[in-house]
């Protein structure tokens, strides 16, 4: 498999991968790849979606609610 991504991408498989068989929130993911900067929700499930085209697998679910 080849493939790049970028440092923020790579934070978040990082993030997702920690906390494997969890729920990773918004609040989750500004801290740990956005640094606490306020990001919107919108951006952080654009990213996320970005991650899953590269990766091209269903390593991550999406859960709403």
């Amino acid at each position: 498999m080849n493939f790049s991504l970028l440092r923020r991408q790579l934070q978040i498989i990082e993030l997702l991968a920690q906390n494997r068989s969890f729920v990773v929130n918004y609040d989750m993911f500004r801290t740990y790849v956005w640094n606490d900067d306020y990001i919107n929700n919108a951006t952080i499930r654009a990213e996320v979606n970005r991650v899953k085209t590269v990766l091209k697998e269903d390593f991550i679910k999406n859960s709403r609610g």
